[in-house]
């Protein structure tokens, strides 16, 4: 018989059972198992059993819980709708996507974050604020920025 591996939790190790053992008697004698439960280490695809708690393999999983289906599954196509742009009727999934890539539409949740893209500092940003603090610590008014929009989103392409 093979011998039994283990998971060493201090080190996150597999090692053999009787290694470990000698590790823990090493780290402290007084909290030294002396028996460690078998726990044989396998490949494959694992599952938690809801009903022992305990890992099974999926085959077995398959076997206990046979009302479950885990293989192929089919969609059906979405209900016909009326679009808010046009008026016409959307009939599937197909004329659905042909109808937001037309009309430059995303759907709420499906947005694609922006990429991040490298600052270009503006000329006479920093400058600009520090000017903005200093006349606000002063007492003065909120100034007006010394360049547009525009010009300021330049930086940032």
């Amino acid at each position: 018989m093979g011998k039994t591996f283990v998971y060493d939790d201090a080190t996150g190790e597999v090692v053999t059972k009787e290694e470990l053992a000698e590790r823990r008697a090493k780290r402290s004698p007084k909290t030294a198992r002396s028996e460690i439960p078998d726990r044989t280490v396998e490949r494959g695809v694992w599952r938690i059993d809801r009903k022992t708690g305990d890992f099974v393999s999926l085959e077995e999983w398959c076997r206990r819980n046979p009302d479950t289906s885990i293989g192929l599954q089919i969609v059906k196509d979405i209900e016909p709708y009326q679009n808010i742009i046009d008026g016409k009727v959307i009939t599937s999934r197909k004329h659905h996507r042909d109808f937001k890539r037309a009309h430059g539409v995303t759907e709420v949740g499906n947005e694609k974050l922006l990429r991040e893209r490298p600052f270009k500092e503006t000329p006479g940003l920093k400058d600009a604020i520090k000017q903005s603090f200093e006349h606000l610590r002063s007492g003065g008014e909120v100034p007006r920025a010394k360049f547009t929009q525009k010009e300021w989103a330049k930086g940032f392409e």
